[in-house]
């Protein structure tokens, strides 16, 4: 439990020690990029009328491997997503 830059700096030290790095959605509120390095970046969502939210997460973590893929840095990528 904890804030969301809590909860990512736990995830990256405890679960993923190898990994550049860790995003925690957040809702309506965005994201937070949590890299490897310690920078940490608070991506806000957009204002948008949910009509089903089922598949949300999934689509967003989609988007952002999409921009990874096509060489945007992490925070752009999140943006994207």
């Amino acid at each position: 439990a904890g804030d969301a830059q809590t909860v990512a700096l736990r995830l990256l030290a405890e679960h993923c020690p190898k990994a550049e790095g860790v995003v925690i959605r957040a809702g309506a509120h965005g994201c937070l990029v949590r890299m490897a390095d310690g920078g940490t970046r608070a991506v806000p969502g957009f204002e948008v009328e949910a009509v089903d939210t089922n598949g949300a997460g999934d689509t967003h973590i989609g988007a952002f491997v999409s921009g990874l893929s096509r060489g945007m840095s992490p925070r752009e990528a999140a943006r994207y997503a």
